[in-house]
């Protein structure tokens, strides 16, 4: 329950740093979203399902970062931005 809150406030802080975030999750190694955060009053431009796919695609980029872990340390985070959206 303590990482949930930490999560919440991590997002809720990310929102707040920037009005372009319309959307904005946590998720596990297996791609599960452990929590996620939508500004009030928008609605998803990419459906659930496809944030998801996403998702997935992000951690076969981590795992395979992990082959240069010995050299640049552990992975924190990753945030993406698109031309259209963040």
């Amino acid at each position: 329950m303590i990482f949930m809150e930490k999560y919440e406030k991590l997002l809720n802080m990310l929102m707040d740093f920037n009005d372009s975030i319309r959307f904005a999750a946590v998720c596990n190694k297996d791609g599960e979203i452990l929590w996620n955060s939508q500004r009030k009053g928008l609605k998803n431009i990419i459906p659930l399902d496809d944030t998801k796919k996403t998702l997935k695609r992000a951690i076969n980029a981590w795992q395979e970062r992990s082959t240069i872990t010995d050299k640049v340390g552990r992975g924190l985070y990753v945030i993406a931005a698109y031309e259209k959206i963040k």
